[in-house]
């Protein structure tokens, strides 16, 4: 019983007296004020207001330790908007109206001492900004860091009790990275690459690509059918689908044992007379095949190994004839000399014939590009024919 306090609220013009909780025989204690869940819970928020400034007052201790340490104003700043205003605007959305200006004036002392410390001006607590709701009390904030936010207006709204917050930010102009490749390396330079360290030896296990002999074309089809039902429940989250997974998964289990069961009693009544085979099919069920060794050979050898392939095939080739009668009377002479160039409207079809599929690796979406070819299209068109015209048709 000496936890439990009564809290009578009443707003009653006439208030009475009014009698005591009884538990157990004992009178729960009446108190005008309770904590929960670190807010004070009083008809004022004067309570409130000395218990966060009793708190930032120890934290300006540590803020004082920091500036005797030398620090950069920039970290004090930090320092200050996580451990200090952090705790004088706690709960501000539901007291800040209802605070009077003794109690605004005693947090905003705090705010022009932590200035003093810092040496830099920082945000009012007292400048919070028009009132917000139709009643005349703030109860939308708006926090922007590092810029402040200026020219901040409530207009009301007959839709909403609350007004609509409107206000102007500056944000810092950050610089533009720039990265421009002036020329590309030569081509001995890639010959001197190490091939072991740009392509390191990874270990790949081979895959058994032959199917089971108990699994038939049922169990395949039930299969396809199992993950068909897992990818739809990992897309969507449903418990349907979850449902239907399981059920699934639990039926393919079954049918999978029964199959492997009647395969091998099969297979074990057939080969009974014949010892040897029966001690193979045991040997097979207790004692798996062990994986394959891994390889020793490195990229080194790999590119030795094709190098000379390629060596040998083209030794195989011999020097091909000199000029004849019969092929320099048959000779094809090539009849495309240029290429013509294409008019924006056949670069617009062809732009927007195609199906708009997307890879990450995409500097833009086709689909956006498609959206967008009009107005790209002058400049693609001038690339085209300024490409085509540069080439040499043989």
């Amino acid at each position: 019983m000496e936890k439990t306090k009564e809290m009578v609220v009443d707003f009653r013009r006439a208030q009475s007296d009014h009698s005591p909780l009884n538990i157990n025989g004992s009178n729960v204690e009446i108190v005008k004020s309770t904590k929960f869940l670190c807010i004070h819970l009083v008809f004022t928020w004067s309570l409130k207001t000395s218990s966060i400034t009793k708190k930032a007052q120890q934290h300006l201790y540590f803020l004082r330790r920091l500036r005797k340490a030398h620090l950069t104003p920039p970290i004090l700043t930090t320092f200050y908007r996580g451990t200090i205003e952090s705790i004088l605007s706690s709960c501000i959305t539901a007291c800040f109206g209802n605070r009077t200006v003794s109690d605004r004036k005693t947090l905003q002392r705090i705010v022009r001492t932590a200035e003093k410390i810092i040496g830099v001006s920082l945000p009012s607590i007292t400048d919070i900004g028009p009132p917000t709701h139709k009643e005349g009390t703030v109860l939308d904030l708006v926090f922007t860091h590092p810029s402040p936010a200026t020219d901040m207006t409530a207009t009301p709204l007959h839709i909403s009790d609350h007004h609509l917050v409107s206000f102007t930010i500056t944000l810092p102009i950050l610089p533009k990275p720039s990265c421009t490749l002036s020329s590309l390396p030569d081509h001995d330079s890639f010959s001197s690459l190490p091939l072991d360290l740009l392509c390191p030896l990874s270990i790949i296990r081979k895959k058994n690509s032959s199917t089971a002999p108990w699994l038939s074309d049922v169990l395949c089809n039930n299969r396809r059918e199992l993950r068909s039902v897992v990818r739809k429940w990992k897309k969507s989250k449903l418990d349907t689908d979850l449902i239907s997974y399981r059920t699934l998964l639990s039926k393919f289990s079954l049918d999978v044992t029964s199959a492997k069961t009647s395969f091998y009693k099969e297979k074990l009544e057939t080969s009974a007379q014949d010892p040897r085979k029966l001690h193979n099919i045991f040997s097979s069920l207790l004692n798996p095949p062990a994986p394959p060794s891994p390889s020793s050979l490195t990229a080194e050898d790999f590119a030795t190994f094709y190098t000379e392939k390629i060596e040998r095939i083209c030794q195989t080739f011999t020097s091909p004839p000199t000029s004849s009668t019969s092929h320099s009377q048959h000779s094809i002479t090539p009849s495309l000399t240029q290429l013509s160039t294409v008019a924006a409207e056949e670069v617009l079809q062809i732009t927007r014939s195609y199906n708009p599929t997307t890879c990450p690796l995409d500097p833009i979406p086709s689909a956006m590009l498609q959206t967008i070819s009009p107005d790209l299209l002058p400049f693609i068109t001038t690339v085209i024919n300024g490409s085509w015209s540069c080439s040499n048709c043989l």
